[in-house]
């Protein structure tokens, strides 16, 4: 199993529950619409909860859909068993924007359906990705026929989906999608099977007894938390069951403390109960657990305390959310809660479950504050005192090329400080809870050019200007030029391995056609791409020389088909292995990079992909939580559109059992994570200890791993084992009671208040705390054994102090202060300031040398002022480089901090020189990339040409024409080159003649020697290493080295026309000529005759020695 996939598994169960459960914290929370009739034992005047409707779209509203058109889809509902159909069924047809993506696939891998962005505590609804938001639009419904048969007819072309249900059921899907259109056909048959229902019987206890009045809710999980990872795998009948009727029920307890909810689908529910004054509990039911669920109330805990400002006094009205911090899939997610401060600052949350909170304090004006590690403790109380520190502001406006305000764009920071802000009617945005430091203002809107602005805080206001993006339309077709729907397509700067959510993406429709919009623009030397993944073709890359607009049809080639059987290593077919295709290193030719695909095998250990195979090979791995991975198999590059049938065989692998106890009791619900001893060290495996206190684990690899076991309320454990292959294991590992560890953090003598203190405990388990006004903190929950403490504060040095015993609590820790280093450039002549200069600082010693492993310091540009900050330095030497465009560089070593605070840089005014560039048919040359070398010794005119620094990339326009600023009179050489070309060096003589005299210069295209190296067996030599030499008409010799990629794919060029020769150097191999693929052997080269601007292609075969 791929070891970030069962993490998203166990993130993917806790986000499905978190949405309702965070609704479950008010006991007035509605039931969502559509949900099954609850008919709860109580009496007739108990409140029953009323119904509101979830909102979905969280988006543009969708276009009245007409069902005006000539399709017709036809059926018949029936029933499983012996059954008869219930009396008054009806049938629902619904417009069902399906993703494309997933049209195709009988199985979901149930984390493509789930976003893991955002706060998920404050929603509604379960964190559905955008495209399965509001892709359910009713359009008719009727009775059905005595004999189950249906029939809606006069259907415009669309997708549609026909459901069932009785008057006491729920809403069952036709086995498959309904999909009408010129293309697919007006006609179309389903046939709905109506899906079993459960009941779930509930009572609520306290000591005991029955609880009246108690509230219950019932959240069906989409995943089988039980049967993970398999239940990740899911058929698509289910998701369309789960879509359709949202199983969210609520409703109160009888006398006796019961409540029955009769109708539900058939899957597993997590059930929460609560009743103020007595406490909260949850459980969970399996899909077929037919049992009574006994929930008992755990009487909770408080979270009081005060908010206090920088200026000592009470904080009224600050923002506090208050979140459980249960470790994920060991405790069931509760309500959070949210408050705000009263008048006299205080604040008090009550009927707690006990556990570890997360508590984040906020308010406009003041640095948001966070708190970990609240430990609450049942009919107990726990008092925080919560300092907020003075916010600092970043403001501005966002207008059009015209100066008009540009009204709800997204404005972001980065550093990451929140949810974007949109922009007022009058095109003003702010943030004021910033902590002291320079961040770069984004504008990221749809259809928007994106900007990005560095400031410091609490700086003049911002005027950002931004212009439309622009629209790129076409249409998909086939080879056939029949449309081809469902392709994603997006873009961007550079072609990419997959689309990404940073821009704007689009879906063809139905007929193929699409409109996308761009919101990056070109340079001179990488047009803008526009990149496109079929669900069955090949990816499509094309590069936007003419720019955006109308683009026609673009012509997708047939992927190849990779199919076959996972099986178990007696050969029987094995459901839900996870399989994974990866390409690696990018070949030369393909400029998406490296791709990866991933899914899952159905019931019957059948799995299916459409790749790409005809620029680049694959690698196949699969996985599975009974058994070991199996060997990779590898998918070599070929023609396009085979198919290619592969089974898969996975192995035994070694089992392991680790038993959790303490003081020689087991201990239930503790996590307990596998990860590898050396290398990466990421999660592979995690479980949970049942109630002997074991956990069990199977399919692992011959590999040393680490064992982490942590439980809320105790210190964790860390101990490693290594295992045999197809061995079984057991670890037994004891865990001890927490200890804490506080202290005070100084500078000079004066406490640090708002300083992160993070503390790594043997376990390698870190938790943190923040120090208050008294610049005292304390961090719970460690466990025993030698700790590693840190220090963070803004304005201060970070300060790590290992080894720390425990005993040595409280402990003082002491910081030193950082400086901000401030500049002033001018122009040393009319004192103006000059601004977008580029300035890099580097820690040097006294004498001005670089320190080896210093921190890398962040480059900064001036601002319209002048001025530039670079903040947060040590104490010390730094070295000072400026350029800018107009300017002759600058260096200077400093001693900070500074006298004075601000430092003046006076910059002297150079030469300016001005050239073109052509091919060789005199026509101007876009893209060409010009560096500048001066002599290291200038004086002398003498020694070698190193590079000169400049404050931007230097490259030729459209009309191949560039200007060069800031340059010393005195001889100057220049690089040119271009892909393609031959690359050139030119001297010339800045001075007083250059200043009116255009510098003209040619490139002429060159040829490239490319192909393949492959192995005896025919398999691609990886890692190779090729040599190149030759000589052209001139005489001139050129020499190259370079080792083939992961593909065996070489190019060497751009060169002349000449002889050329390609050998592997000394030591690796040999060459002889050979009919077909040239032989590589006895270290004699292969001869080439390039005659450029033609490429040549060849491939070669490498013996053994």
């Amino acid at each position: 199993m791929q070891p970030r996939v069962l993490l998203t598994a166990l993130a993917l169960v806790v986000f499905l529950i978190v949405g309702a459960l965070m609704i479950l914290g008010d006991p007035e929370s509605p039931v969502l619409p559509d949900a099954p009739t609850v008919l709860p034992e109580t009496p007739v005047d108990v409140e029953v909860l009323p119904e509101i409707t979830v909102d979905r779209e969280r988006g543009p509203e969708l276009p009245e859909i007409s069902a005006a058109g000539r399709g017709v889809i036809a059926g018949i509902v029936f029933s499983g068993g012996d059954s008869t159909l219930p009396d008054d069924l009806m049938v629902k047809l619904v417009r069902f924007d399906w993703p494309g993506r997933l049209a195709d696939q009988a199985r979901i891998d149930a984390t493509q359906l789930v976003t893991l962005e955002g706060d998920f505590g404050l929603q509604d609804d379960l964190p559905l990705i955008r495209e399965l938001r509001g892709i359910i639009s009713e359009i008719d419904r009727r009775p059905c026929e005595s004999d189950g048969s249906f029939r809606f007819e006069g259907l415009a072309a669309g997708s549609y989906l026909v459901c069932a249900a009785g008057p006491d059921s729920i809403w069952s899907p036709a086995t498959e999608r309904s999909v009408l259109g010129d293309r697919t056909g007006w006609e179309s048959e389903c046939e709905i099977p109506l899906q079993p229902t459960r009941s779930v019987t509930v009572q609520v206890l306290s000591d005991g007894r029955g609880v009246a009045e108690a509230w219950v809710g019932l959240r069906g999980e989409i995943v089988d938390r039980a049967a993970l990872p398999d239940s990740l795998n899911l058929p698509v009948e289910e998701v369309w069951l789960y879509l359709l009727n949202d199983p969210f029920v609520s409703a109160r307890t009888d006398s006796k403390g019961l409540v029955s909810f009769p109708v539900l689908p058939e899957i597993p529910y997590l059930i929460f109960a609560r009743k103020d004054g007595l406490g909260t509990g949850e459980s969970h039911t399996a899909r077929e657990d037919s049992r009574l669920q006994r929930v008992e109330l755990i009487q909770g805990g408080t979270v009081s305390g005060i908010v206090m400002g920088y200026d000592d006094q009470v904080v009224a009205g600050a923002e506090i959310e208050l979140s459980y911090d249960g470790n994920i899939n060991t405790e069931y997610f509760v309500p959070g809660a949210e408050g705000v401060s009263a008048e006299d600052g205080t604040f008090t949350f009550t009927d707690l479950k006990p556990g570890t909170y997360e508590m984040k304090v906020g308010l406009s004006g003041y640095q948001t504050r966070s708190l970990d590690d609240l430990i609450v403790n049942p009919a107990q109380e726990l008092f925080e005192e919560v300092l907020l520190l003075k916010g600092h502001r970043i403001s501005g406006k966002v207008v059009n090329r015209l100066g008009d305000p540009v009204v709800g764009v997204d404005v972001r920071l980065r550093p990451d400080r929140g949810p974007a802000v949109p922009t007022d009617p009058e095109g003003r945005f702010e943030f004021d809870t910033l902590d002291p430091r320079t961040y770069r203002v984004l504008v990221e809107s749809p259809c928007v050019l994106r900007s990005s602005t560095e400031t410091p805080v609490d700086a003049e206001p911002l005027v950002i200007v931004v212009e439309d993006g622009g629209v790129v339309s076409g249409r998909f077709v086939d080879s056939q030029g029949t449309p081809v729907p469902g392709v994603k397509v997006q873009v961007s700067d550079r072609a990419r391995s997959e689309v990404r959510g940073q821009y704007s993406s689009a879906v063809s429709g139905l007929d193929g056609t699409f409109s996308v919009c761009s919101e990056v623009v070109s340079d001179s030397e990488t047009p803008l791409v526009l990149f496109a993944f079929p669900p069955v073709h090949e990816k499509l890359v094309l590069d936007l020389h003419q720019g955006l607009g109308k683009v026609g049809d673009l012509v997708l080639s047939p992927a190849s088909r990779i199919f076959g059987i996972t099986r178990a290593p007696d050969g029987t077919p094995l459901a839900g292995v996870a399989l994974e295709f990866t390409s690696g290193e990018r070949p030369e030719w393909d400029p998406t990079g490296n791709m990866k695909r991933q899914s899952f095998s159905d019931s019957e250990g059948f799995y299916e992909f459409h790749l790409p195979v005809s620029s680049r090979s694959w690698t196949l791995a699969a996985d599975h939580p009974d058994f070991t991975a199996s060997e990779p198999i590898e998918i070599p590059a070929g023609e396009a559109g085979r198919s290619i049938p592969v089974d898969v065989v996975l192995t035994k692998g070694a089992s392991l059992e680790v038993v959790v106890t303490s003081a020689g009791e087991p201990v239930q619900g503790a996590t307990v994570e596998l990860s590898r001893n050396r290398g990466w060290n990421f999660v592979r495996k995690v479980g949970v200890t049942d109630e002997r206190g074991e956990c069990r684990f199977s399919g692992l690899g011959d590999s040393d791993l680490s064992i982490k076991v942590t439980k809320s309320g105790f210190g964790s454990a860390l101990t490693g084992i290594e295992l045999m292959k197809d061995g079984e294991h057991r670890v037994e590992v004891s865990l001890d009671s927490p200890i804490s560890f506080s202290g005070w953090v100084l500078c000079e003598g004066i406490p640090v208040a708002g300083a992160v203190v993070s503390i790594r405990d043997v376990s390698r388990t870190e938790r943190q705390g923040v120090t208050d006004s008294r610049g005292e903190f304390r961090v719970e929950s460690l466990a025993a054994g030698a700790l590693r403490v840190d220090v963070r504060a803004d304005g201060y040095q970070f300060r790590r102090v290992e080894g720390v015993d425990p005993r040595e609590s409280p402990l003082t820790i002491t910081v030193d202060k950082t400086h901000d280093l401030t500049g002033y450039l001018f122009d040393g002549a009319s004192r103006e300031p000059v601004s977008n200069a580029l300035v890099r600082v580097t820690a040097v010693n006294e004498s001005g040398q670089s320190i080896r492993g210093g921190r890398r310091i962040r480059s900064r540009r001036s601002d319209e002022e002048g001025v530039f900050v670079s903040p947060d330095l040590r104490p010390g030497f730094y070295k000072v480089q400026i350029t800018s465009s107009d300017h002759l560089p600058l260096e200077k070593i400093l001693s900070v901090p500074t006298v004075p605070e601000v430092v003046e840089f006076p910059l002297q005014r150079g030469e300016r020189i001005y050239l073109q560039v052509t091919n060789e048919n005199g026509l101007p040359l876009d893209g060409v990339r010009v560096r500048p070398d001066v002599r290291k010794d200038r004086q002398r005119n003498r020694g070698e040409w190193v590079s000169l620094p400049t404050s931007r990339r230097l490259d030729t326009d459209s009309n191949g024409e560039l200007s060069i600023g800031g340059l010393e009179e005195g001889p100057h050489r220049l690089r040119l080159s271009k892909f393609g070309y031959l690359p050139k060096r030119e001297l010339v003589d800045v001075g007083i003649s250059t200043r009116s005299e255009v510098q003209r210069y040619v490139l002429i295209r060159g040829g490239y020697i490319s192909g393949t190296v492959y192995l005896a067996a025919g398999e691609v030599a990886a890692r190779q290493p090729l040599i190149c030499t030759g000589v052209d008409e001139t005489g001139r010799e050129y020499e190259g080295t370079l080792s083939t990629n992961r593909e065996g794919f070489f190019r060497f060029g751009p060169f002349p026309t000449g002889e050329f020769a390609i050998g592997i150097p000394a030591g690796d191999g040999g060459a002889s000529s050979g009919l077909g693929i040239r032989q590589l052997s006895n270290g004699a080269p292969v001869s080439v005759q390039l005659m450029a601007p033609e490429d040549v292609e060849i491939d070669l075969q490498v013996f053994p020695q």
